[in-house]
């Protein structure tokens, strides 16, 4: 939690808000608060892009202070799990003041303090305490948060000139130095030897590595750079979806499966094979609305002879019929042509990405 700086527009005094014209002045209201909280809760800092709808709380409750309620600094933006868990709790001191945190009028960092080695938050203060009991501020994800975030500074600190998040340029030149070096090598081989066949097939395999390697980096880099990314795809991932396959809790897991989400979505994603043309494709289009080449014969083609080389050193599976089995010949014009189809497919898959 951390103090807003807030400044009442001026068409807000004219509205008068109250209970009862609260609903229909909220629209107009709602993008200046999300805009002064930069989207994020104003009790536990979470980024709202993930939920459907940013809650919009009155600190004070409507239901005892009438006036209070409704002032421009009792609007407070939070997301669902703050504002169920505050509900219309609203403590008091033996002096009649409040004992939760207000961001919007007093220095959370009065009351609060961040264990960075932990990630709890510790009250300083009855007021802190209470806030942070009452609101949940030590709920397990928020505290997975926290140590991150600590982490990452901590790395930034030591090394100011490192760049934690890969630039998505940075994932697109990984590709053509790996292509260029692959190329490089394909040239200078004679595949005259035992040896250089055993060579023009690690330098095929590892092409098929490369664009792999590219498709995982740009997805996985680009999804958790923008939460609005990270929404759609498990919106859309058919695991997530209502299928028989799909994650199944109760009403009462809600909550808890929320908190995680970015958890389990990052074990999912870990855990997907991007070579897999026919599973990655769905996912670039559905998440970024980013469309693969029409044209990937030469790509399926080129990944069932590298799972061959990989798995079967080179070889086909064993004929039905001749009881037999083929060996792929790769050659200097076989690694040419699929350095070209690959650089191909990945720039204009790139081009795309470049311009989310």
């Amino acid at each position: 939690m951390k103090f807003v700086q807030r400044k009442e527009p001026e068409y807000f005094k004219d509205l008068e808000l109250s209970i009862e014209n609260y609903q229909r002045y909220f629209r107009q209201i709602r993008p200046d608060i999300i805009k002064e909280f930069n989207n994020k809760c104003g009790y536990c800092e979470c980024d709202l892009n993930l939920t459907s709808l940013p809650n919009i709380d009155n600190f004070y409750p409507k239901s005892i202070y009438s006036r209070k309620a409704f002032e421009w600094k009792s609007l407070i933006l939070c997301c669902q799990v703050c504002n169920i868990s505050k509900a219309n709790h609203f403590p008091l001191d033996d002096n009649g003041n409040a004992l939760l945190i207000n961001p919007s009028i007093e220095d959370p960092n009065e009351h609060i303090e961040l264990d960075v080695n932990s990630g709890l938050l510790n009250g300083l203060t009855d007021k802190g305490k209470v806030t942070i009991s009452i609101l949940g501020l030590n709920r397990q994800a928020l505290v997975e948060l926290r140590r991150r975030f600590e982490n990452l500074q901590q790395i930034q600190s030591l090394f100011p000139s490192l760049n934690i998040e890969q630039d998505r340029k940075t994932v697109y030149q990984t590709f053509l130095d790996n292509i260029k070096m692959i190329s490089d090598v394909n040239i200078k081989l004679e595949y005259k030897s035992s040896e250089d066949t055993l060579i023009a097939y690690l330098l095929y395999a590892n092409i098929i590595t490369s664009l792999e390697t590219y498709l995982s980096d740009i997805f996985i880099n680009t999804i958790f750079q923008n939460t609005l990314y990270l929404r759609k795809f498990v919106e859309t991932y058919p695991k997530f979806k209502g299928n028989e396959n799909a994650h199944k809790f109760t009403l009462s897991e809600i909550y808890n499966k929320y908190d995680k989400i970015e958890e389990i979505v990052t074990d999912e994603i870990l855990g997907i094979i991007y070579h897999n043309l026919q599973t990655i494709k769905p996912m670039f289009k559905d998440t970024f609305a980013v469309e693969f080449p029409k044209d990937m014969k030469s790509i399926f083609v080129a990944i069932q002879i590298r799972h061959d080389i990989v798995h079967r050193n080179g070889k086909t599976k064993i004929d039905k019929e001749t009881k037999s089995f083929k060996e792929h010949t790769i050659g200097k014009g076989e690694i040419k042509n699929l350095i070209t189809a690959t650089s191909e497919f990945v720039a204009e898959v790139d081009k795309q990405m470049m311009k989310l």
